[in-house]
């Protein structure tokens, strides 16, 4: 379909049968003022936007999570003779003493 129909509004619809597409902040709101040559889709429901940045956001903290543990373990101190009271491990981050019982 060509731009411009209600199949294809816009520039940036083209792809939204494939899920290609980048929603237009705009045009569920105050309405979007480039017209058919808006490289954003107008095909897309009023709360896609943050439906997907919700989303980008859930699996970065997830990536974030899976690379904790890794992390974590670089910043372990194992001492030969535990302190007293103290574990044989303390989790250590800079700047941080006495590190946390």
């Amino acid at each position: 379909p060509e731009v411009g129909t209600p199949e294809v509004p816009t520039m940036g619809s083209r792809n939204h049968r494939l899920g290609n597409c980048r929603p237009c902040a705009f045009f569920h709101t105050k309405g979007c003022s480039s017209g058919m040559d808006c490289e954003f889709c107008h095909l897309c429901d009023a709360g896609e936007k943050k439906r997907r940045a919700k989303q980008r956001a859930v699996l970065r903290k997830g990536l974030e999570l899976q690379d904790a543990p890794q992390s974590l373990a670089v910043g372990l101190v194992t001492a030969t003779a535990p302190l007293p009271g103290m574990p044989s491990y303390a989790p250590m981050l800079p700047g941080m003493w006495p590190p946390p019982l």
